[in-house]
């Protein structure tokens, strides 16, 4: 039996990240397509009206989203239980810095250069999920979550260790080509960021999407739901559990290389084991099983944190007891979070969401009935 499972709400109707016509394949494709697509255009305008900091704070958000998506397929649609996806994104981050500097002398690539790296980025995080997928498809609750925190703690002291080739805990630079000179005068450095996180996470995002819908996705919720059930229908268990797996690694590959074009580096802080408990937390909180729930999961990762502190601030000056405090006091506040939507709301911010949709919806039907 798998060991977590997404709550009955969110599991029915919110594991699509849209609603669209369910008889026709063809149309929830485009459905995806022009919704994902149009929410990407509405956030590229918004950014216009943006100040630099804000701007930046977009693309945080938007290089949160794919993880946080993958990482919702992995834990609530096929139940396996993940604390490695920082270590994930950090294999992504270094392989996205260390191919970025080897491309930096090639001008005729000039403007790809980053596209390029952040892609044999996510290919090599596919190859070490798919590595990690295979020993998690033999191990079961308690045991797959340490071998996956194990992870999220080697990998980042690996980048402490190879001071040579890594640059130890200072980490390597990430560095982008200059935005196209039709663009030099539009738009900001911050809002380019912005616009490259966004159009990186677009094409993840309706594959995501579509992929939910499809017979994979049925059989990674027949996994979760029960192992020897699905094995007698027909259902390959290890195979299943092997390429959810690999789904989630790509995703977190897809982040880790944006981490590096947004914060500009990749180092052992960036990716440390907090990382990876936040971005368990968030999508519980968010909602499990919905990739709307991802969303919000990603958007509390930045927003929360950033209040917490701003509020520390506020109720202290001691530089040393802050630093403590900012340190501590948001995985406290996440974890008091996830206590509570579990008490109050399990399916998660979108379950909620989707509970009220479902109250107006039958509110309005009742008002108008005759």
């Amino acid at each position: 039996m798998s060991t977590l499972t997404a709550s009955d709400p969110t599991d029915r109707a919110d594991t699509i990240l849209f609603n669209p016509p369910p008889k026709r394949r063809l149309s929830t494709l485009l459905v995806n397509v022009v919704v994902v697509v149009l929410a990407a255009a509405i956030v590229l305008g918004a950014t216009f009206d943006f100040e630099p900091f804000n701007q930046i704070e977009v693309s945080k958000i938007v290089a949160y989203i794919a993880v946080a998506a993958g990482l919702t397929v992995l834990v609530g649609l096929n139940g396996q239980l993940s604390l490695g996806h920082g270590a994930l994104m950090a294999v992504a981050g270094y392989t996205t810095a260390l191919v970025q500097a080897k491309l930096a002398d090639s001008p005729s690539l000039y403007g790809w250069r980053i596209v390029i790296a952040i892609a044999v980025g996510v290919l090599a995080t596919t190859l070490v999920g798919l590595v990690v997928g295979i020993a998690a498809a033999r191990l079961r609750g308690p045991y797959l979550a340490g071998v996956t925190l194990a992870l999220a703690l080697v990998v980042p002291a690996i980048g402490s260790m190879f001071t040579s080739l890594l640059k130890g805990d200072q980490g390597l630079r990430v560095s982008i080509d200059a935005r196209p000179i039709a663009l030099h005068d539009t738009i900001s450095a911050q809002q380019w960021k912005a616009w490259i996180a966004i159009f990186v996470t677009v094409p993840v995002l309706i594959l995501l999407a579509n992929l939910v819908r499809s017979r994979f996705a049925r059989n990674f919720k027949a996994v979760r739901d029960d192992e020897v059930a699905a094995q007698l229908s027909g259902v390959n268990v290890a195979r299943t559990q092997v390429l959810a797996f690999v789904v989630s690694a790509a995703c977190a590959g897809v982040s880790g290389g944006l981490f590096g074009v947004v914060y500009g580096q990749a180092s052992p802080g960036l990716f440390s084991l907090n990382l990876s408990l936040f971005l368990l937390l968030a999508v519980v909180v968010g909602g499990l099983g919905s990739l709307w729930g991802a969303l919000w999961g990603a958007i509390i990762l930045i927003v929360l944190p950033d209040t917490i502190n701003t509020w520390a601030g506020d109720l202290t000056t001691d530089a040393v007891f802050l630093n403590r405090l900012n340190g501590s006091l948001a995985l406290a506040v996440f974890g008091v979070a996830l206590v509570l939507v579990m008490l109050v709301v399990p399916g998660g911010i979108q379950g909620f969401v989707h509970r009220v949709a479902r109250w107006l919806t039958g509110l309005l039907r009742r008002e108008s009935s005759p």
